[in-house]
C-alpha cells in the first residue's frame, strides 16, 4: 500500500499539464508534453537498460513500476501521449477535464480500492474503486463541463479504468475526452 501511495504521489506530478494548459495555450502545452515525451522516452530506455542493474535504484524502481512496466514503457509515457491527444484534439476545458479525471480518477480506485476494495468486480478492480473513480471524476468534471458532459465523462472514464486492454493512463483522458466530445456534439 506504501508504495502504491508513492506511486501515485508521483503520477500527482501529472497535475502540471492542466495546470499550464489553463494558465497558457495549446501550442505551449503540445510544446512541453513534446519535450517530456521524449524525455521520458529517454529515461524508459535507460530505466530498462542500466538502472535495474543497479541495486538501490533497481529496488526503488520495482516498487514503483507495474510488472508489465518492468521491460516495457512507463505510465508517464503512456499518461503523456494521452495528455498530447486530448490537448491537440479537444477544446480547452475539456482536454483539462480528461486529464484531471486520469488523476483523480486512477488515483482514488487504485488506493480505496486497494485499502477498502473487498468485492472485485473484474480482475483485480473492486466496486468501491470504481466507485471512487466514478465520483471523483464526475465531480472534476462538473467543476469544468456541464452537468450532462461531466456524467457522460465520468462512466467513460471509469469504464477505461477497469479494461485492461489499453494503459489506463492512455486510455482514460482519450476515452473519456472522446466520450465528452462526442456527446457534446448531440
Amino acid at each position: 500500500m506504501k508504495w502504491e501511495i508513492i506511486r501515485k504521489a508521483i503520477h500527482a506530478s501529472g497535475l502540471s499539464v492542466p495546470v499550464l494548459y489553463y494558465l497558457t495555450d495549446r501550442m505551449t502545452t503540445l510544446a512541453f508534453l513534446g519535450v517530456f515525451l521524449v524525455l521520458f522516452l529517454l529515461f524508459d530506455y535507460y530505466r530498462i537498460t542500466c538502472l535495474q542493474n543497479i541495486p538501490v535504484m533497481g529496488y526503488l524502481m520495482k516498487k514503483v513500476t507495474r510488472d508489465h512496466e518492468q521491460s516495457g514503457l512507463g505510465a508517464q509515457v503512456y499518461f503523456t501521449v494521452g495528455a498530447l491527444i486530448v490537448v491537440f484534439f479537444l477544446e480547452k476545458n475539456m482536454a483539462i477535464t480528461s486529464i484531471l479525471m486520469l488523476i483523480g480518477g486512477d488515483a482514488l480506485a487504485a488506493i480505496n480500492g486497494k485499502r477498502f476494495g473487498r468485492i472485485k468486480i473484474y480482475r483485480e478492480n473492486t466496486l468501491i474503486g470504481s466507485l471512487s473513480c466514478f465520483f471523483c471524476c464526475l465531480i472534476v468534471g462538473y467543476l469544468f463541463l456541464d452537468a450532462s458532459v461531466a456524467f457522460v465523462g465520468a462512466i467513460a472514464a471509469t469504464l477505461a479504468e477497469l479494461q485492461d486492454g489499453v494503459n489506463d493512463n492512455l486510455a482514460i483522458p482519450v476515452f473519456a475526452g472522446a466520450a465528452m466530445h462526442l456527446y457534446g456534439l448531440l
